[in-house]
This record gives structure tokens, sequence and C-alpha cells, in this order.
């Protein structure tokens, strides 16, 4: 819970992704964040990479400040080759210039 001595005792939380940590990019998602709830409030895909979370805070007066916080995502699934019914493909076994190139 984030409260203030300002007018009220409401503060805004928003959050904002940006991508490759580049504070000039097109954030990914911005949201509000509510605390009292573990509902996700983004629902959009965030790439492999270094990203920048920034957190603003403003009260009721118009004061605001934020944090921000560099996290990575990684993709540590393995590919998995799937063979479409139908489709053939061999690899060439020709010159060392054009060796395992795909024909068919």
């Amino acid at each position: 819970r984030a409260v203030d001595n300002c007018s009220g005792t409401n503060v805004t939380i928003t959050a904002n992704i940006y991508p490759g940590a580049d504070l000039n990019a097109t954030p990914i998602g911005s949201f509000v964040v509510n605390p009292n709830n573990s509902t996700a409030e983004i629902t959009t895909a965030i790439p492999v990479g270094t990203h920048l979370l920034r957190y603003t805070y403003t009260d009721q007066c118009g004061n605001s400040d934020f944090s921000d916080y560099l996290f990575t995502v990684e993709d540590r699934t393995a590919p998995v080759a799937i063979c479409e019914d139908g489709l053939n493909i061999g690899i060439s076994s020709g010159s060392s210039s054009t060796t395992g190139l795909p024909t068919g």
C-alpha cells in the first residue's frame, strides 16, 4: 500500500517497461499498478533481452517520483524440430561451398 501526507492518502503507481532499457523507446504495456490485488496488469509479451521497469508514484497534489529496475528475459526452451507431413527436404553433399544446403 502506498500512502502520502498530501491532501489525500491515495498514491497512483504506474509502470512502464522500456525494451532494451532504452528510455527513448516506446514502452511495452504502460499500466497502473494495484498493490491490493494479485491480478497481472500486463498481458503483452515481453521479448528476450534486458529491459527497464520504471515505477512512477504520483500523489493527489501532483508530486511524483520514480524507481527503475533492470530485468532480463531469457529463452531457456530448447528449439524443437517439427516435421510437416508431405514435406521432403534433403541436404546437399556437393562441394564444400554448397555442402549442407537444403535441396528439394
